[in-house]
């Protein structure tokens, strides 16, 4: 009778395994016929049965089988909780410990980094709180054109209470310089902001108040720059002379102009004889210093002229016959010498000491 029964048992106990199996292999088919997204999922569910270990399998009969199944997470849980309850008894341990001894500085030193953690609790959560006002703003103004319009207000208000204190303005200064000087960096984006600069100014000087102070403003920069600075002045001389020659050779508009111009000023000036005075004098201050080059003759300063005569002509040995530089560091020639040089053709002086008038 005794083998019957377990015969009888280990058929349960067989049959009652072989179910399981079934089951086991019917899911892992049904999961593996899925789609690809799926069989991530499969992974992890087959990881987590091999992580799970069956200590005990008993079984009573067909009908009642009993599996216990423990997790290695709560073995995990376990060891924390019984590791902190380590770490609560040191440190009750140690506090004891110092209170009899009389040190309490562990305690402030732990006191100070919770209210640090506090602190920085907090800092985040105004943090959170300001990005999530900034979206909603955001939002809002997208959507509601009146809102925009207060909003804008407030916030020129805001700065200007800001703008007040010095301190604060060259804060903003600063950081809006550097800013400019990122975009200038861009080529396009510095060559937009020229041309929206100068339609700017170009609108700006419509207006004849705005135009006057801004000549103003020029005229005594330039005196300024003219009077203490030589360098910029002669700078200055040059870029004029260069733009002179340009327009008298190139607009023949501009020279008629010219030439108008400056015959109504000495016409001007002659009739008033306190000027005729004064530039004769100077012209006779310094006296018949300057040498012609060509006739070797003396002369006063306004009766010469720079002698640019290029040294790679035919003429230039017969004509270049005295070695005589002005206060100027320059070669002079004659009034009546340079009209034969300056021809298209030039030619010899007649009063040339290359001519045999040398005495």
């Amino acid at each position: 009778m005794f083998d019957k029964e377990n015969e009888k048992s280990d058929r349960d106990a067989n049959e009652a395994t072989n179910d399981v199996e079934m089951i086991r292999s019917k899911t892992i088919e049904s999961l593996m016929n899925v789609d690809s997204q799926s069989e991530d999922e499969f992974i992890r569910t087959y990881n987590k049965l091999n992580e799970k270990a069956i200590e005990t399998l008993n079984v009573k009969g067909v009908s009642s089988i009993r599996i216990t199944k423990i997790c290695r997470s709560s073995d995990v849980n376990s060891k924390n909780t019984i590791n902190k309850q380590k770490s609560i008894e040191k440190n009750n341990k140690l506090q004891q410990n110092e209170m009899l001894i009389g040190n309490s500085s562990p305690l402030k030193n732990k006191s100070e980094k919770n209210l640090k953690k506090e602190k920085l609790s907090k800092e985040e959560k105004l943090q959170a709180r300001r990005e999530y006002k900034r979206k909603w703003i955001k939002e809002k103004r997208a959507n509601n054109l009146e809102f925009n319009k207060n909003q804008k207000e407030i916030s020129k208000l805001s700065m200007q209470k800001k703008r007040e204190s010095n301190v604060e303005r060259a804060k903003e200064q600063m950081k809006n310089t550097s800013q400019k000087q990122k975009r200038r960096e861009c080529p396009k984006r510095k060559s937009l902001e020229q041309k929206r600069n100068t339609l700017e100014h170009k609108e700006r000087r419509k207006n004849t108040i705005y135009k006057k102070q801004e000549q103003t403003q020029n005229t005594k920069q330039h005196l300024n720059h003219r009077q203490n600075d030589p360098v910029w002045r002669a700078q200055e001389q040059e870029r004029d002379t260069q733009m002179h020659r340009h327009h008298r050779q190139n607009d023949p508009e501009w020279r008629i102009k010219e030439q108008k111009r400056e015959t109504i000023s000495k016409r001007v000036k002659r009739q008033n004889i306190s000027y005729l005075i004064t530039t004769y004098e100077k012209g006779i201050q310094e006296g018949p210093t300057n040498v012609c080059v060509c006739c070797g003759g003396t002369f006063f300063k306004r009766t010469v002229q720079n002698f640019n005569l290029n040294e790679q002509s035919n003429i230039f040995d017969k004509i270049f016959n005295v070695k005589s530089l002005s206060e100027t560091g320059c070669y002079m020639i004659c009034l009546t010498c340079n009209k034969y040089v300056i021809k298209k053709k030039p030619e010899i002086p007649q009063l040339a000491l290359s001519n045999g008038l040398q005495f």
